[in-house]
């Protein structure tokens, strides 16, 4: 059995990392047999970052390569009747999510004063109250300073929130009255994309990111749907 190392749940959702709710919406697309193990500290893992699968003898870190690995361990292809342009837009969309999209999520969770605290009390919680607030201040800065270096954490707060309110419309234009990003099915890239918006829109916390998910009605239902078919259940930090 595969063996899927993630973050606990956390903001309504099965893990706190949306590349972690990727990976397992990956899993359940692939109808692989498999089990969870949260893990609390990445510092160990082989790229020092969740999530990973455990595969027999073989480890697979990264959500890219755990797809990967998927298709050649089970033979399932995520991409199966898409022609070879609709595979280009896939990965284009699942480059905006990554790459740029999380960065303004980074912003809205930890650099907004609305974000911060809820994202200190759900990821910190469980730290010894006299080393919890050292921790959680020394993460968030390596958090904020990863942020700078990547580029988007040196525009300003309300910029940022800009280019994902861009990236967030560029998606909803893609999306139209479509239930999935490419038709009626869900594909690799509704693993990637609806990972994100999922966890942007239902994070219940009070920042300008939150409240460009939902001013697109239909990434609200796109939300909705992805969650309804992947993961049904309240979720509960744990």
């Amino acid at each position: 059995m595969i063996q899927l190392l993630m973050y606990r749940p956390a903001f309504g959702q099965p893990s706190g990392s949306a590349f972690c709710v990727k990976a397992l919406i990956l899993l359940k697309m692939a109808k692989a047999d498999f089990e969870i193990v949260y893990q609390d500290d990445p510092r160990k893992t082989p790229k020092g970052k969740l999530p990973i699968i455990v595969d027999g003898d073989m480890t697979v870190a990264d959500s890219s390569f755990i797809r990967a690995h998927l298709e050649t361990r089970l033979g399932f292809d995520f991409d199966v009747g898409l022609s070879p342009e609709q595979r280009a837009v896939s990965l284009a969309f699942q480059r905006l999510a990554e790459e740029h999209l999380y960065w303004s999520m980074i912003a809205a969770r930890w650099a907004h004063p609305d974000g911060w605290p809820a994202v200190r009390d759900a990821y910190f919680n469980k730290l010894p109250g006299l080393v919890r607030p050292f921790v959680s201040g020394m993460v968030r800065k390596g958090v904020l300073k990863s942020a700078r270096g990547h580029g988007m954490g040196r525009h300003s707060m309300a910029e940022q929130f800009q280019l994902g309110a861009d990236n967030m419309a560029a998606v909803a234009a893609w999306l139209g009255d479509k239930p999935f990003m490419h038709g009626a099915d869900p594909t690799a890239i509704d693993a990637s994309v609806g990972a994100f918006v999922s966890a942007i829109h239902d994070d219940g916390l009070d920042t300008p990111m939150r409240a460009a998910a939902r001013s697109n009605a239909n990434l609200a239902a796109y939300a909705a749907r992805i969650r309804e078919r992947y993961f049904p259940a309240a979720v509960e930090a744990g």
